[in-house]
């Protein structure tokens, strides 16, 4: 499976970052995965958002697959503030540096087009809650995708520092 997806992240661009990958890691809805120099990836996200958070400089990163805008009171990572503010403090735990860390996001898409309440445009309230959140620690946001009417899978390869997002109709972005 990794060498699938190392070959993902290849695409077109040299195989040289790539190859120094330590494994992989995959969030699934509601939860954050942190590693060391491993290939990141949630997949399936329409409304839900995948939120990277990587220190370059030791190769510790995290993705979150955010469910909801605002905040738990009892620690749910599904909720977008939660799911920064937990992987964050673990990342510094594991060694990330506080100054160093850096974001990228992708997803919030309205893939029900018919759904025109503001109350059930959970895609564009999501995003709306990442970033505030993001910006309440000071954490810098890199690259951002969000928005639009399909469904995107995101890998992140912290050796490199890009995201690659693939849409469900076969596009891919590389930021």
């Amino acid at each position: 499976m990794v060498d699938a997806a190392k070959s993902h992240l290849a695409g077109n661009k040299s195989n040289l970052n790539v190859k120094n990958l330590a494994g992989e890691l995959s969030a699934g809805i509601g939860e954050y995965k942190i590693g060391k120099n491993v290939l990141l990836k949630v997949m399936g996200l329409g409304s839900c958002i995948g939120v990277i958070l990587s220190d370059f400089s030791t190769g510790i990163c995290g993705i979150a697959h955010v469910l909801l805008p605002g905040a738990s009171n009892t620690g749910e990572a599904k909720y977008a503030e939660t799911a920064i503010e937990n992987m964050f403090e673990d990342m510094i735990r594991m060694g990330a540096r506080k100054n160093r860390i850096t974001a990228k996001f992708a997803g919030g898409s309205q893939v029900f087009k018919h759904m025109s309440l503001d109350i059930l445009k959970i895609g564009d309230r999501n995003a709306i809650s990442v970033e505030e959140a993001l910006v309440k620690r000071n954490i810098p946001i890199l690259a951002k995708d969000v928005g639009g009417e399909v469904g995107r899978n995101v890998f992140f390869n912290p050796v490199d520092g890009s995201m690659i997002v693939k849409y469900t109709k076969g596009e891919v972005l590389w930021l």
